[in-house]
């Protein structure tokens, strides 16, 4: 007997479960929703607030960037979205696919997108993008540092995901610089810091030369 009264109220906890689901349908829907790394849709936009280091080591604060994403164009059968860099041509083109963030130019090379953020991913995940024109050959390598690194920014406290992507710049014969960038960010939400810092010697050592901070955002 009490065994049947333990499974009545089981299944009545069940039917009250279901009955939660069915009269909230957008927090179910959220909970089952793939967000992108970084969300593409017409109209979002970001705007973060640039610091730079100037030679002395003196920090200065730089202007407001603003990112948005403008428009969308059909190319071979794929949606790519056209972003405007504060107002600064040449625009670019991203999309999202099923193992993340990829980028171009807008004179668009098929097979010369870049993957800029993998996602899904995990802590190691490491991969490979290299562009070679006639004044730079550019290769940059890019891990996955952490998943869940706590960033605060105008914007707010949240946990990201940290991108390092370091690239080996050859410009002439002579010059080679290598850059860190690291990269924070949030899924649904996109980049939240950004982190530049620059060295000329393999075995140098990394000097952060620049940094941007979220302040506001429109996700739509």
């Amino acid at each position: 007997m009490q065994r049947i009264k333990s499974r009545i109220v089981n299944l009545n906890l069940i039917i009250i479960g279901l009955l939660l689901i069915a009269a909230n349908p957008k927090d179910s829907k959220y909970i089952n929703e793939k967000l992108e790394i970084y969300p593409l849709n017409i109209g979002n936009s970001w705007t973060y607030q640039e610091y730079i280091y100037i030679e002395d080591s003196t920090l200065l604060k730089g202007d407001e960037i603003i990112i948005k994403v403008l428009n969308d164009t059909l190319i071979n059968n794929n949606i790519y979205f056209l972003e405007d860099y504060d107002n600064i041509l040449p625009y670019t083109l991203s999309i999202n696919k099923e193992n993340g963030y990829y980028s171009t130019e807008t004179d668009f090379i098929e097979g010369n997108e870049q993957l800029l953020f993998k996602y899904p991913c995990k802590v190691g995940d490491r991969w490979r993008n290299k562009i070679v024109d006639g004044n730079t050959n550019y290769k940059s390598t890019t891990v996955v540092k952490a998943l869940n690194k706590k960033i605060t920014v105008p914007y707010g406290t949240m946990d990201c995901i940290l991108y390092e992507s370091v690239s080996k710049n050859t410009i002439g014969p002579r010059v080679t610089l290598y850059i860190l960038y690291q990269h924070y960010l949030k899924p649904g939400l996109g980049i939240v810091k950004t982190i530049t810092s620059h060295k000329n010697k393999i075995n140098g050592k990394y000097k952060i030369k620049r940094y941007m901070e979220l302040k506001t955002a429109t996700i739509k």
